[in-house]
């Protein structure tokens, strides 16, 4: 015989104070004026995120040779900007490291070489 699973709902006492809480809430965050979504914030926030991706994946300030990066990509000179960009998403989602047969360090080389691509070009 199949378990018989019943789920019950607990419903508080005090229900109807809930509902007004829960409703002043909801109304607080869907009033934008209750934002700051000045472009200084909004940059901050942006440069905040980039600063934590960039330690997060390691990227080295002094970026490689543009040889180096091509090599990396397992790409030539020839490469085109389209070349580049198909490679780097085959190479990334390869590497990445939440991947079965990631690797953090080769995914980490792989960025830094995709900075320096995207900075040369």
């Amino acid at each position: 015989r199949a378990m018989d699973i019943q789920i019950f709902r607990i419903i508080p006492t005090d229900i109807n104070q809930q509902l007004v809480a829960d409703n002043n809430l909801r109304e607080y965050y869907l009033d934008w004026q209750n934002y700051d979504a000045s472009v200084n914030v909004v940059r901050q926030m942006l440069e905040s995120f980039w600063s934590s991706y960039q330690q997060y994946i390691g990227l080295n300030i002094n970026l490689m040779h543009k040889t180096s990066a091509l090599i990396v990509f397992e790409l030539d000179n020839t490469a085109t900007d389209r070349d580049i960009r198909k490679q780097w998403r085959k190479l990334a989602l390869k590497w990445h490291p939440d991947r079965p047969d990631g690797d953090a360090a080769r995914f980490r080389e792989i960025c830094e070489a995709w900075q320096t691509l995207r900075e040369s070009a």
